[in-house]
């Protein structure tokens, strides 16, 4: 729990005021809670309760521990694309997965048309 409350304490009114006050500043907070975020679901992954589970987490806890990891492994990506000004990550995360045109809604297969 101790690092719940390390990574929630920057976030003091003065704090916020400062980032919010210019587009620089917002850049930084965007960046900086999306990393906190990521943090907080990774940090959610290897919380373990010994009352419930004593011997370590069941297989009933799997599904959800692995979609948390996946979540924060995503967030964690997103911001290193966002730190880099790299507006393409979509796409090439599309291009890994193996999308195509036909996988895109009609709507934006359009406007790729224009």
């Amino acid at each position: 729990m101790d690092e719940f409350v390390e990574i929630t304490a920057k976030y003091q009114d003065t704090y916020i005021e400062r980032c919010f006050s210019s587009m620089a500043g917002l850049h930084e907070f965007s960046v900086t809670f999306y990393k906190d975020v990521g943090g907080l679901y990774d940090t959610l992954t290897r919380l373990k309760n010994v009352d419930r589970n004593p011997t370590g987490f069941s297989i009933d806890d799997a599904p959800i521990l692995g979609l948390l990891v996946r979540i924060s492994k995503l967030v964690k990506e997103v911001v290193r694309y966002y730190e880099q000004d790299n507006a393409d990550w979509y796409s090439r995360a599309a291009d890994d997965r193996g999308l195509n045109d036909c996988d895109l809604p009609d709507a934006k297969r359009d406007r790729r048309d224009r």
